[in-house]
């Protein structure tokens, strides 16, 4: 029951592919030293093993137990981002993400990871914060993270910033054709929002009850 030799012994068996044998001995160790948050500890190797099985949930599982001892273990947060967005578990992705960005707040992967989710949870302030923060780190795509900014811009009203990420990213990939189609949106709301205002401004009013013609 020596645990540095269980170590050792785990990780000749997961090189050697003996995944059933390296499982029973990272077992022994879990029950040796349940809380060893190490990269070389039973959690980090039964997760390995999982993974090699092709076992999502139990990789998943075990780097949960690895998350949940380690708050800046990288790597396990960063698989964990994969498997949660593999799965849809968008509010599990957007926690992770969180978590890794407070380890490193200048890696884009962990950004991306959180608009992803703050998109498909509807989450519009979060989606525009992960893609404000994306474009200070000059990103490799920065007219399509424009371009996804714009659109978030535009679903809260927000024509006028909307309009200029719209442009931005034509600015960046002039023939963008997404980019045009929602430039002319975003413009043809904007000259409906001011048709509307003048009608409003040039609609009859009335005081004390007495209608007054409009001139």
């Amino acid at each position: 029951n020596n645990y540095a030799a269980l170590g050792r012994l785990a990780r000749q068996q997961l090189n050697e592919s003996k995944l059933d044998d390296a499982r029973a001995t990272i077992e022994r160790m879990l029950k040796l030293y349940p809380e060893d948050e190490s990269s070389d500890g039973p959690l980090a190797m039964l997760a390995e093993v999982e993974r090699e099985r092709k076992d999502a949930a139990g990789e998943r599982a075990a780097l949960e137990k690895l998350a949940a001892l380690a708050d800046d273990d990288v790597e396990a947060l960063a698989r964990l981002v994969e498997l949660s967005t593999a799965a849809e578990d968008w509010k599990a992705t957007s926690e992770y993400a969180r978590r890794w960005l407070a380890v490193n707040p200048l890696a884009p992967a962990p950004h991306r990871a959180t608009a992803s989710a703050a998109e498909a949870l509807a989450d519009d302030d979060l989606a525009m914060s992960s893609y404000r923060a994306l474009l200070l780190l000059a990103p490799f795509d920065p007219a399509e993270i424009h371009l996804k900014l714009a659109t978030a811009l535009e679903k809260r009203g927000e024509f006028a910033a909307a309009k200029r990420h719209a442009l931005l990213a034509l600015d960046e990939t002039p023939r963008f054709r997404a980019a045009y189609a929602r430039l002319l949106a975003i413009v043809e709301k904007m000259e409906q929002n001011a048709e509307n205002e003048v009608g409003r401004s040039s609609a009859p009013s009335y005081g004390n009850g007495t209608p007054t013609e409009p001139k």
